[in-house]
C-alpha cells in the first residue's frame, strides 16, 4: 500500500493515479545500488610471490647464539682489556720485561678477536629475522670462523718463540675450552643465515 501525497488517501501500490483525487502519484526515486568490487585475478604469466613469513626458518639459530655470544664476548673483551691495562702489575710474576711483548701480543690479539665476536653477535641479534641481511650475516660468520683459526696461530707463533711454559699451557687451555664454543656459535649463525637467504624476498 501507498498513500497519495495530495489527499492522503490509501491506494494500491500498482496504481499510477489516486482513486480519490485523480492526481498522479510522484515517481519514486530510484534507490542507489552499491557494487562490491571483487579482486581482479593476476594477469596470465604474472608471478606473485608468497607472503613473507613472520618468523624466518633460521632466525632462532641466529638469535639464540647471538645472545649467548654477546654475553660471553662482553666478558672476554672486559677481561682482555683489563689484562692489558694492568700488565705492569702481574708481569714480574710471568717473565718480567723479557715477556712484555709476548703477553701484549697475546692479549691484544685476544682483545681483537673478542671485540669482533661482540660486533658479530650484535649484528646477528639485530638482523636475525631479516632475509635481506642474510648475506651480511653469512660473511660475518665466515670471518668469525676464520679468526678462530688465525688468532690462535698468531698466538702460538709468538708463544712458541718465547719457549715460556705457562704461555703454552694457556694456549692449550684456550684450544680445549674455548675453541668448541667459538666455533659452534658462528657455525650456527652461518647455518641460520643460509636458511634465511633461501626465503624469497
Amino acid at each position: 500500500m501507498k498513500f497519495c501525497k495530495h489527499c492522503g488517501a490509501e491506494t494500491v501500490a500498482e496504481q499510477k493515479f489516486c482513486t480519490k483525487c485523480g492526481k498522479e502519484y510522484a515517481p519514486t526515486a530510484a534507490q542507489p545500488t552499491t557494487t562490491v568490487p571483487y579482486p581482479q585475478p593476476a594477469p596470465a604469466g604474472y608471478y606473485q610471490p608468497p607472503p613473507m613469513p613472520t618468523k624466518l626458518p633460521g632466525s632462532s639459530l641466529i638469535r639464540i647464539p647471538g645472545i649467548i655470544y654477546i654475553a660471553a664476548a662482553s666478558l672476554a673483551v672486559l677481561f682482555n682489556g683489563i689484562m692489558l691495562l694492568i700488565i705492569n702489575d702481574w708481569l714480574p710474576y710471568y717473565g718480567g720485561e723479557v715477556m712484555r711483548g709476548i703477553w701484549q701480543a697475546f692479549y691484544a690479539t685476544a682483545l681483537l678477536g673478542t671485540a669482533y665476536a661482540l660486533f658479530m653477535a650484535i649484528m646477528c641479534v639485530v638482523f636475525h629475522n631479516k632475509a635481506d641481511k642474510s648475506s651480511l650475516l653469512m660473511i660475518l660468520s665466515i670471518i668469525a670462523l676464520a679468526m678462530v683459526v688465525i688468532v690462535p696461530v698468531i698466538q702460538s707463533v709468538v708463544g712458541t718463540n718465547s719457549m715460556y711454559g705457562d704461555y703454552i699451557y694457556l694456549l692449550i687451555g684456550y684450544l680445549i675450552i674455548s675453541l668448541p664454543f667459538t666455533v659452534t656459535l658462528p657455525l650456527l649463525c652461518l647455518i641460520g643465515a643460509i636458511k634465511n637467504g633461501r626465503v624469497p624476498t
